[in-house]
């Protein structure tokens, strides 16, 4: 079963479009939101991501990482995405990730998604963080105090 779907993530991860958040020629104020990683390993990570802008997925660190191709060997690249100050529904990511795909069919793998949607505020940056484990969590928080813009998005992993 897990060998199928990877193949077929495979086969489908080529056709995939992206939405660019920020209109063409936008002049307003703007907030800038990067991803994270911990429990960094060679091999793996836990990748903390925006996946979705408005229900329409973007270029996250997620495909850049994985088009990073270093063999077994994982190195994460982050993609920082600019989004216009205004009312939007984010979709943040947890998920462990690995150098290659098939390590996921030998590793314990974790996956948590959550939306939170507000105003950001211009000119502040928010970081996507999260941990992942028997439960998994991830939230966004303003990079400037350190504090979640909301709460935080749980999952049982048992």
């Amino acid at each position: 079963m897990r060998i199928s779907l990877l193949i077929m993530l495979l086969l489908l991860g080529g056709c995939a479009t992206y939405h660019e958040p920020m209109p063409e020629n936008y002049a307003g104020k703007i907030a800038v939101i990067k991803s994270s990683v911990g429990n960094k390993k060679s091999t793996s990570a836990d990748l903390f991501y925006l996946s979705e802008i408005d229900g329409q997925k973007v270029y996250s660190s997620k495909q850049a990482t994985a088009e990073n191709d270093n063999g077994f060997f994982l190195n994460v690249k982050h993609i920082d995405i600019n989004v216009p100050d205004k009312m939007t529904t984010f979709t943040l990511v947890g998920e462990r990730v690995n150098g290659a795909l098939i390590q996921s069919i030998f590793t314990k793998n974790y996956y948590v998604s959550g939306k939170i949607t507000f105003i950001p505020d211009p000119q502040e940056v928010y970081v996507v963080k999260g941990e992942l484990g028997d439960i998994s969590k991830v939230w966004l928080e303003a990079q400037s105090t350190g504090k979640p813009v909301m709460g935080e998005v749980f999952i049982n992993n048992d």
